[in-house]
Formats: C-alpha cells, sequence, structure tokens
C-alpha cells in the first residue's frame, strides 16, 4: 500500500455531467422564481395604476364640479343678504311710519 497513487473511482466526466445536472436545476429553479417574482411585481402595479387611475378620475370630476358648487354657495350668500337688507328696509319702514 505504500507509494500507491489514489484514482477516482468515478470518471471525472462523470462528476462534471453530474455538477452541470446540478447547476442547470438550480439556474432553472431561479429563473423560474425570478419569472414568478417578476409578473407578481407587474399584477402588483398594474392594479396600483389602475386604482391610481381611479382615483384621478374621481379628482378631475371633483375639480370640475367644484366651481358649480362653490358658485351656489356663492349665490345662497348673496340672496340672503338682499333678503336682510329688504327687511331691514321693512323694518326701517315701519319703525318710521309707527313714529309719524
Amino acid at each position: 500500500m505504500e507509494g500507491e497513487v489514489l484514482t477516482p473511482s468515478v470518471p471525472l466526466s462523470m462528476l462534471l455531467a453530474v455538477g452541470a445536472a446540478v447547476l442547470g436545476g438550480l439556474f432553472g429553479m431561479l429563473k423560474w422564481f425570478a419569472s414568478r417574482m417578476l409578473s407578481d411585481i407587474d399584477e402588483r402595479l398594474d392594479a396600483h395604476a389602475r386604482d391610481v387611475a381611479r382615483i384621478d378620475d374621481a379628482m378631475q370630476r371633483l375639480v370640475a364640479e367644484m366651481p358649480i358648487h362653490y358658485h351656489r354657495r356663492e349665490d345662497a350668500v348673496r340672496e340672503i343678504a338682499a333678503m336682510h337688507s329688504k327687511l331691514d328696509r321693512i323694518y326701517e319702514l315701519v319703525i318710521s311710519l309707527r313714529r309719524e
């Protein structure tokens, strides 16, 4: 036994083939995992894009309707002020007629 050289019992080509198969399997799994993650990210981005578009539409409608509601409020304030001034004139007229 002294001086004997140990030789591998498995040929080198078989080791390389098994190693290549294992590495190929790992790379295949990584590729599948990465594509799965990217598709999930794309789905989430599409869902968020739809939400943003819905919110944007709602904001545009709100901005378009805001002048209408503001104008109505302003008209109501003006009408109330006009009513108060008419009531004040009527009150002054009644007071002046009572004094006579």
